[in-house]
């Protein structure tokens, strides 16, 4: 395997360290758990959250792959956190969301239940699987029109979800319905209905104005104890809520008239304006997503990120295989393309400026110099890493001037570029190893990259030494008297030229001084004249 120069090993060095930095750089926090410093002074204002997209766990990986809007539980975590420590009387959930992962969704809905403060979730277009999940776990749920919520059952991705797996995972989310139903006083079996299709569900109107929500057998036994004389209750109307075979989900007004929510709203507006909520009394805690505009914004969306991510792959990787082999060819001009896409991405988004790109060149002309000019691997080929890492850096991070209006948002920035340069490096790392080893077996590629490997003079010396040995004897052993008398055996025929093999071990080329010689026929060398050497056969 081909050894990498020294440039390359500083490459792969700094990047695991990087790698390492990245997986770890969630937990790094400026301040103590619990002690957020407030961005804006929230007391006594209502902490409200954007709760749209899917609902995953809180790994920024994921983040960047999802490819859409999406929701974390750590995001619920730190908007509850932060309006407990800004003492605000109200959280709202503005939830727009299709649902996710199970395991996640749980994580929020036990967030919510130990709040302190009081929440409602206000149901803006749907509140679907994990997101009905979620809705339940506040102490009051508002719907506007239009607006739907339900339809709990678990999927399994790609695959099929077989019947001992779904009930196990249906059990768990039963469960957490009925806990929410019981915490927050939402009709528990109407929540089951949402989550399982072999429930039949009933609204039992008696005749004293109660009512009740009964399975397909309590309904039946009700009746028999009814036609018994065992009960004295009257029905007066029974509907149908949910047949067996379907999932139940409702709209605003079915919500309202089953008891699971007490109020339907026309719009978002409307929402604040009834409850005398003004603009400046919120205090809007949004997903990273939801504060992206898109391209020619500072702040970069999911699928500029994965770009980005992309392009800091191409260019690193390149990089790496560059240097693993001489000259400079093919992988050296893709890597030089992938860093510049990603500094163009960065300078349309507002992020880059002209001294960080300037930064990055003059790491490029250090290097330069220390290939070309000075020997071995020294300072210049250190500050030239050094200038390119923190251009790559600094590039990333938002200008200094927005990052300290945004207060305690500082943190996040930071540990958003050491994730993202960690996820880029381990993946560069990895292509940029494949790449080296086998990229030169591709019968197109293999042409077009340099793959023979410098050796240092040592090795061209040892090589021509092995290659040479034995070939000139005369060269080799010049004093006649050295080789005179020497016995051996034929290696080969010798008619009468030949291959003689010494007692040593050494294989010279010998002619005899009579006729026929078998091989392995005991020989003895009689006379060096030159290059030749004469042999006759040994008697016994």
């Amino acid at each position: 395997m081909r050894v990498l120069q020294p440039l390359s090993k500083i490459f792969l060095i700094v990047f695991v360290i990087g790698m390492l930095l990245g997986f770890c750089g969630e937990y790094l926090q400026a301040e103590e758990p619990g002690k957020l410093p407030p961005a804006l002074s929230a007391h006594d204002k209502v902490m409200v959250i954007k709760f749209h997209g899917t609902i995953i766990p809180d790994i920024a990986a994921l983040r960047w792959l999802a490819g859409e809007v999406v929701v974390t539980d750590k995001d619920v975590e730190t908007a509850v956190e932060k309006a407990e420590y800004d003492g605000a009387r109200l959280i709202v959930l503005e939830i727009d969301s299709p649902g996710g992962v199970v395991d996640t969704c749980n994580n929020i809905c036990r967030t919510l239940i130990d709040c302190p403060i009081p929440t409602v979730a206000l149901v803006t277009k749907q509140a679907i699987s994990g997101g009905s999940m979620v809705a339940t776990a506040c102490d009051e749920i508002v719907m506007v029109k239009g607006s739907i919520i339900g339809d709990c059952e678990p999927h399994a991705i790609n695959m099929k979800l077989e019947d001992y797996m779904r009930e196990k995972v249906e059990s768990t989310i039963r469960g957490r319905m009925r806990a929410n139903a019981e915490t927050k006083g939402y009709p528990p079996k109407l929540l089951e209905a949402m989550v399982t299709k072999s429930i039949a569900l009933y609204y039992i109107e008696y005749e004293d104005g109660a009512g009740e929500f009964l399975k397909r057998e309590e309904l039946e036994l009700l009746e028999k104890q009814i036609q018994d004389g065992e009960s004295q209750r009257k029905i007066a109307d029974r509907t149908l809520v949910c047949p067996e075979g379907r999932l139940l989900t409702l709209t605003a007004g079915e919500a309202q008239k089953y008891g699971l929510i007490k109020e339907v709203t026309d719009s978002v507006g409307k929402f604040y304006a009834d409850r005398e909520i003004n603009a400046s009394d919120r205090f809007v805690m949004e997903t990273p997503q939801e504060e992206s505009s898109g391209l020619l914004s500072k702040e970069i969306s999911i699928k500029w990120q994965m770009l980005l991510v992309l392009c800091l792959v191409i260019g690193i990787a390149g990089v790496i295989v560059e240097a693993s082999v001489p000259g400079f060819g093919v992988p050296g001009i893709i890597g030089i393309i992938g860093f510049s896409c990603f500094f163009a991405i960065l300078f349309l988004h507002g992020r880059a400026e002209f001294w960080e790109i300037g930064l990055f060149l003059a790491g490029i002309v250090f290097i330069l110099m220390e290939l070309f000019i000075f020997p071995g691997f020294g300072v210049s080929g250190i500050l030239g890493i050094l200038c390119i890492f923190a251009s790559l850096a600094f590039s990333y991070l938002l200008p200094f001037d927005a990052l300290s209006m945004q207060g305690a948002g500082w943190q996040n920035e930071v540990n958003r570029m050491i994730t993202f340069f960690g996820l880029g490096s381990l993946l560069a790392i990895v292509l940029g190893w494949l790449l080296a080893k086998y990229l030169v077996k591709v019968p197109i590629l293999g042409k077009i990259i340099l793959t023979s490997s410098l050796r240092s003079g040592s090795e061209v010396i040892a090589d021509v030494a092995a290659e040479e040995s034995g070939r000139f004897p005369h060269e080799v052993h010049r004093q006649e008297s050295e080789l005179q008398g020497v016995t051996g055996v034929a290696a080969t025929d010798l008619r009468p030229a030949g291959k003689m093999r010494t007692d040593d071990g050494k294989t010279l080329d010998v002619v005899s001084d009579g006729g026929l010689l078998k091989k392995d026929t005991p020989v003895k060398i009689v006379e060096v004249n030159g290059p030749r050497i004469t042999v006759t056969k040994l008697e016994d």
